[in-house]
């Protein structure tokens, strides 16, 4: 596999990086799934870590704060969009295959793995059995370099499923996912598991709930962006059409959760599973009415099908986030979300 020396930049910080950039065409199925590779050079010994995933939108705040904090790491996600994010490309290709990832992780060495690549939230179940592909691939190729870094896995609330009353979802609560997405972290966690308990990987699962904030490119918040003119005045009405206003659900700031992932990358006790989330249950009308506060404008909302029952997603924070300093509020990941719309791509 080859590579490529470049200058990398984020936060304003020149970095000397080695990767590799190309199209993953196993199938027609993939040909869409362009993905590239970036690494910076470790820097005095300091700890590696790989992101995949790296140009979604919980990677892209993983990588952002990696690189602010001076930290050395590697990202795999789309090509194209890894371009962007990292400046300067580098040449060569990478094809997303297990040969291919045991042969980055020989040489990168990483210390950690978060691992958040795969589809947002697929409905398809062919695009959710991705996720399990992807996370054996990974756990494949860590045999083939003979290496075992603490291994993240990006997991989801939605292996909870939802509940018909606001109750607070522990880590040691039922799983009962509803649709493929969430049956197909939890089978990911499955694997983790055996992974763990057979062969010493060390390991953790990050349940992740309603992540929120800039760089967000679908659910409610977009939903309701995209149907707002952000040109128009305040005092301007907005009309919105909404399928609920009456689900619950558990926001965390994406910067938020980033932090986590890194926090726990970087941990050498961990337990195997963690719920990454607020503790707070807010309702869609809620999330509404921040955005109308935000705008100073005020909103109309339309339902086809008025809800009848709510339902309700709310995490319960296990002893490990009590270390979180500051979360971010949820006006502000809204307003941020906002702006970083405002000002448009670049």
């Amino acid at each position: 596999m080859g590579s490529a020396a470049a200058s990398c930049k984020q936060s304003g910080r020149a970095r000397t990086s080695a990767g590799t950039f190309g199209e993953c065409a196993d199938d027609d199925e993939r040909r869409d799934r362009a993905f590239g590779a970036i690494g910076t050079v470790r820097d005095g010994g300091r700890a590696m870590i790989l992101v995949t995933g790296a140009t979604g939108f919980i990677g892209g705040a993983v990588c952002a704060g990696l690189s602010a904090a001076g930290r050395d790491f590697a990202g795999i996600g789309r090509s194209r969009m890894l371009r962007s994010a990292f400046g300067e490309a580098t040449a060569g290709s990478f094809a997303w295959t297990r040969r291919n990832l045991a042969g980055l992780l020989s040489d990168l060495r990483p210390d950690a793995i978060i691992h958040l690549a795969g589809a947002a939230a697929p409905s398809a179940a062919d695009r959710a059995e991705d996720h399990v592909a992807a996370l054996e691939d990974v756990l494949g190729a860590c045999r083939e370099a003979d290496c075992r870094p603490r291994l993240i896995l990006g997991s989801s609330a939605a292996v909870y499923g939802t509940r018909t009353t606001p109750e607070f979802l522990g880590e040691s609560a039922a799983t009962r996912p509803q649709a493929p997405y969430g049956r197909a972290k939890l089978a990911c966690e499955a694997r983790l598991r055996h992974a763990m308990e057979a062969e010493g990987f060390p390991g953790t699962a990050m349940r992740i709930f309603n992540a929120i904030g800039p760089g967000q490119r679908s659910g409610l918040l977009v939903d309701i962006l995209d149907q707002v003119d952000l040109r128009e005045a305040r005092g301007a009405p907005m009309r919105l059409t909404l399928r609920s206003l009456s689900s619950h659900r558990d926001f965390i700031d994406v910067r938020d959760v980033a932090r986590c992932l890194v926090a726990a990358a970087a941990s050498d006790d961990m337990p195997g599973i963690i719920n990454i989330c607020s503790g707070r249950g807010v309702s869609v009308r809620e999330v509404v009415e921040h955005v109308g506060a935000v705008l100073g404008r005020p909103v109309h909302v339309h339902v086809p099908r008025p809800d009848s029952d709510a339902d309700y997603s709310i995490g319960r924070p296990g002893a490990w986030l009590d270390g979180l300093a500051s979360p971010i509020p949820l006006e502000r990941s809204i307003a941020d979300a906002i702006e970083e719309r405002r000002e448009g791509p670049g």
